[in-house]
């Protein structure tokens, strides 16, 4: 269910929400969802009732920085934060939905890649997020986007990628063989993922791929009663579970838990934008 964006009346604007039912349902029934932990939203207009567990404080997670794999401006009015694993079946299909959605904005967003291998799941996911920064130190932003790109390609997930591919791909992406070696074997960029993981277990995000939506502008909670919907549906769905969505309007941050689809991350993208 990774539908395309579509501009309604030559306008990225849409007045007309999908069906929280209809977005929810669809997305279960495509099996494209991993529920990480979400936010129970402050104010009753954003809750998902008593029983949906507290979660991640996307609030204090970490500025974007220099040392972030950046695609698109930097100068971006919403950037979208992602904590991926290489490994994950969701976070690829969720790549190329992302790839689209960037594509559609332009310069109105910028997509932040961070690392979140889940060891536990995929025992081959730390060593290949090691190798995406070894390429990021020796290439560059770029080359590290060419990295991640290809290996989501060549990956069949859930630990199916051969390693000893690593080396070409980190030549494909356009780095000397003999320098991505040395530095993954050394262990260089360990720390730098630990550090990251990390964070993510500091932030309260146990799953792939999670999002957080930053704007550069205050966040009006109204905008967004959408995912409060969605929240709602899902908490009646499956109570007592960790809702998908927050919304935190003092940092001007929203929080997404799971491979949505592209209209969904549109909707809320267009929330983000709405003068």
């Amino acid at each position: 269910m990774d539908n395309q964006i579509t501009a309604e009346s030559g306008t990225k604007k849409r007045d007309v929400l999908l069906p929280a039912s209809i977005v929810i349902a669809g997305v279960l029934v495509a099996g494209s969802v991993i529920w990480a932990v979400g936010k129970n939203a402050e104010g009753p207009s954003l809750g998902a009732g008593i029983n949906a567990p507290a979660g991640p404080d996307v609030a204090s997670m970490s500025a974007v920085n220099e040392s972030d794999h950046v695609r698109g401006s930097r100068d971006a009015n919403v950037v979208m934060v992602e904590y991926s694993d290489f490994e994950c079946p969701f976070c690829k299909r969720f790549h190329d939905t992302m790839k689209g959605v960037l594509t559609y904005y332009g310069n109105d967003v910028a997509w932040v890649y961070r690392q979140y291998p889940i060891e536990g799941l995929h025992t081959k996911a730390v060593r290949e997020s090691e190798a995406s920064e070894c390429v990021a130190s020796l290439g560059g932003n770029d080359a590290f986007w060419k990295f991640a790109d290809r290996i989501f390609e060549v990956t069949p997930s859930n630990d199916g990628l051969d390693l000893s591919l690593l080396p070409d791909i980190a030549e494909y992406a356009g780095v000397a063989r003999s320098a991505f070696t040395t530095c993954l074997e050394g262990g260089t960029h360990a720390g730098t993922v630990a550090a990251s993981v990390a964070e993510v277990e500091r932030l309260g995000i146990s799953g792939t791929p999670y999002i957080v939506f930053i704007s550069k502008k205050s966040v009006d909670a109204e905008n967004f009663k959408f995912l409060a919907e969605l929240n709602q549906q899902f908490a009646l769905q499956y109570p007592g579970r960790p809702v998908p969505f927050v919304v935190d309007e003092e940092s001007g941050r929203v929080g997404m838990s799971g491979a949505f689809p592209r209209d969904l991350i549109g909707q809320i993208i267009d929330a983000l934008l709405k003068e």
